[in-house]
């Protein structure tokens, strides 16, 4: 790539380009006063999406609510074990979410990595607290959520009149600016916009938690900013809108549902007319029995419908393939939204929900964090670690539980080897080193034995 000369350095420095992320137009009128939702509008994601579609919001929520039970910890790695947690452990939960088995090895790794969780560290405390108006939970929730509408989870670290991050914020991608360095993969800084004010903010103090975007570079810089999920589900969004709506204006017609005329009659009937008129129509049009069936009636007759044709109901009987379009998209089962299905399946969507969704999303953040808060708290960034522990939520615990049992079947471990495989802390108690025979059973060649014991040695004791 061709290099600035000087000329646009000096015009780049003191005339820096602020990209707003999003077009400042409304919506789009289209044909007959159909509205068509704008790209890269991520507004309307929240407007037309969450806060209107029942689906998206179903969607989004449950990714969100489970996200935020997660615990997230400080800690300070042993010495000895840095390899094992640098080198095989953080690749471990990157490379093979899917496997319960990989997933249950990581957590062993874990805590043989560890050397204390640090409590009370000023991490530790920004984890649980992030800012005045928000618990660490539920920062994390509107966090994830607001990267599952908008394609970005922006976090803004101001550092008040120290040099360390007090507060971590929520910035809406639709409230932060890139401004453009040399060249279009530069960001020299971002600025915060509210309104008419424009706040610059350093670079280092805004982490950009974002959604891979493949879109062709250009000078706005879109390349650089998260694309929303709904960006390609922009159209069955649309469509799930649509059809809600139409549903809304089919229960507004309580009247009739159409009206039926004879083009030869050119009197008003009488009442007797009218309503032999009506009977007849009834039994034979809106007649069940008649469902697929050809009605005749004599007359030159003509009909008006006041609800919804045959063509347009078709729209509502799509919304379950809508819906599970949407489902797709979010990479969420539609099984787990109330749908028939057996207890065991629904329990393997829970964990294929969870190691496909939520540890994705979960891991990806914690680098984020580690590489951005354990430099701004000057930590040693071979030793204190931030980390998720997504093996605590309840749909993996059918996991470790199934582990646990098929290790206690194996009497040769002591009971701190099973603790220790399945990622628990060792036992200080020396009986727990120590191997346990089962002695539930007797070998078949004892209780034949002859008088020197066995079974008819302690018959004969119990008759003397």
């Amino acid at each position: 790539m061709k290099q600035p000369n000087l000329y646009q350095r000096l015009k780049a420095a003191l005339f820096p380009t602020v990209v707003d992320p999003l077009p400042r137009t409304g919506t789009v009128g289209f044909n007959n006063g159909v509205t068509i939702y704008p790209y890269s509008n991520d507004l309307t994601y929240i407007n037309k999406g969450y806060n209107k579609n029942a689906w998206v919001y179903s969607i989004v929520s449950k990714c969100a609510k489970k996200f935020s039970q997660i615990p997230w910890y400080h800690y300070k790695i042993k010495t000895s074990e840095r390899k094992t947690w640098f080198e095989e452990y953080i690749p471990l939960t990157k490379e093979r979410l899917s496997d319960p088995k990989a997933m249950i090895e990581a957590r062993k790794m874990r805590t043989k990595s560890v050397d204390q969780v640090a409590v009370d560290s000023p991490v530790s405390k920004l984890l649980k607290k992030a800012n005045r108006n928000q618990s660490g939970a539920s920062f994390m929730e509107q966090l994830y959520g607001f990267k599952l509408l908008t394609g970005e989870g922006n976090i803004w670290l101001p550092k008040g009149d120290g040099d360390r991050p007090t507060e971590m914020i929520i910035i809406p991608k639709s409230n932060l600016g890139v401004v453009k360095g040399e060249n279009i993969w530069d960001i020299s800084q971002y600025r915060l916009l509210f309104s008419a004010r424009s706040v610059p903010v350093p670079k280092e103090n805004i982490i950009m938690w974002k959604f891979a975007n493949y879109c062709q570079p250009d000078e706005l810089l879109n390349h650089l900013r998260g694309q929303s999920p709904l960006d390609a589900g922009l159209l069955l969004l649309q469509s799930s809108n649509e059809g809600a709506e139409r549903l809304i204006a089919m229960n507004k017609n309580q009247g009739a549902a159409g009206l039926v005329f004879d083009k030869s009659v050119r009197d008003y009937p009488t009442a007797a007319q009218a309503t032999t008129m009506r009977q007849q129509f009834n039994l034979i049009v809106n007649d069940s029995d008649l469902a697929g069936q050809i009605a005749y009636l004599t007359g030159d007759l003509n009909y008006f419908q006041f609800g919804l044709d045959a063509g347009q109901l078709k729209l509502l009987e799509q919304s379950d393939v809508q819906f599970k379009g949407l489902c797709n998209i979010y990479d969420v089962p539609w099984q787990l939204f109330g749908n028939a299905d057996s207890y065991e399946n629904r329990k393997q969507y829970k964990r294929d929900f969870v190691y496909d969704n939520i540890a994705v999303a979960a891991y990806g953040l914690r680098d984020e964090l580690n590489a951005r808060l354990i430099k701004e708290f000057s930590l040693d960034r071979e030793r204190d670690v931030i980390d998720c522990d997504v093996m605590a939520l309840p749909e993996l615990a059918e996991d470790l539980k199934t582990q646990a049992e098929t290790l206690a079947k194996l009497w040769q471990l002591t009971p701190n080897q099973v603790l220790e495989y399945i990622g628990y802390d060792r036992s200080t108690d020396p009986l727990m080193d120590k191997i346990y025979v089962p002695a539930g059973l007797i070998p078949l060649e004892q209780l034949n034995a002859d008088m020197g014991g066995g079974l008819h040695r302690e018959i004969e004791l119990l008759n003397e």
